[in-house]
């Protein structure tokens, strides 16, 4: 699969320059956001940090670009002090919710040669999405888009390390997913949207997305309900039908139990992890 920019939907969930300490490590954070489900961009401004992924360490240092792939398990840490700018995006393709860096299982590192450029760009987002998921007029959003889709080009280069000859029926799956949140969703009714078999169908999920196939549904489901609390003035039980859980109770205590808050308190803005 090659990047194909007119296929892509780029959505940012926030952007942001931070100070980090020695508290900013992965053994530190509340375990729903160890694995997340947003590609990554990390440009260390001053200091230095660290990410072990795959057994390969990559430092985190001024003059290189990183980039995250969703979904995956890693760990960071920070010896002293770093300063970076980050950004939590998706590169959906077309419509559905399959981000194309989910083809790529390690982490994307690039030396940049005019650092300043880089941080302009970083600051174009970090001005318009400090907040998660930001409503943005249409002048905004188009200089936002911009500056996300020069940042992701030292990567385009590169090849993915997941292909497979299935991989457009598995996006057409992707998009029906998208488009029944609020109904039923298991096992044997997505396999035959697809026409595989239930078995391969979730061996064959897992292996490109990284994440079991009723728990990647779970988790869209979460995503989805967190932008209505976030951009919506529908009520919880309205977003919980919205989405498919039925019940406040369900909704509530399955987000709780990804986000480490409930969803009264995710409206309001409190407790937000950083990354």
């Amino acid at each position: 699969m090659e990047y194909d920019e007119s296929r892509l939907t780029l959505k940012i969930h926030v952007a942001r320059f931070q100070q980090l300490d020695r508290t900013w490590n992965t053994e530190c954070f509340r375990l729903p956001f160890r694995v997340i489900p947003y590609t990554r961009l990390y440009l260390p401004v001053k200091g230095s940090g660290e990410i072990l992924l795959k057994n390969i360490r990559h430092k985190l240092e001024p003059g290189k670009l990183f980039l995250i792939p969703p979904f995956v398990r890693l760990h960071v840490s920070c010896p002293d002090t770093l300063q970076k700018f980050w950004c939590h995006f998706n590169a959906f393709r077309m419509d559905t919710g399959f981000d194309y860096f989910s083809l790529f299982d390690h982490c994307l590192e690039r030396k940049i040669e005019d650092p300043p450029f880089y941080m302009k760009l970083f600051r174009f987002l970090t001005d318009s999405y400090a907040m998660e998921d930001a409503l943005l007029p249409p002048c905004a959003r188009l200089q936002t888009q911009a500056a996300l889709e020069l940042l992701l080009a030292p990567f385009l280069d590169e090849k993915p390390d997941r292909t497979e000859k299935n991989l457009d029926r598995l996006v057409s799956l992707l998009s029906f997913i998208e488009k029944n949140l609020d109904s039923r969703l298991d096992c044997s009714r997505l396999s035959a949207v697809c026409r595989l078999n239930p078995t391969y169908l979730t061996n064959l999920f897992k292996s490109l997305m990284g994440i079991p196939l009723i728990q990647y549904v779970s988790r869209r489901r979460l995503s989805k309900g967190a932008e209505y609390l976030t951009n919506s003035s529908y009520t919880i039980s309205e977003i919980a039908e919205k989405i498919g859980f039925g019940s406040i109770e369900l909704f509530s205590r399955k987000f709780k139990a990804l986000y480490g808050v409930s969803p009264l308190e995710w409206r309001k803005g409190k407790d937000r992890d950083s990354s």
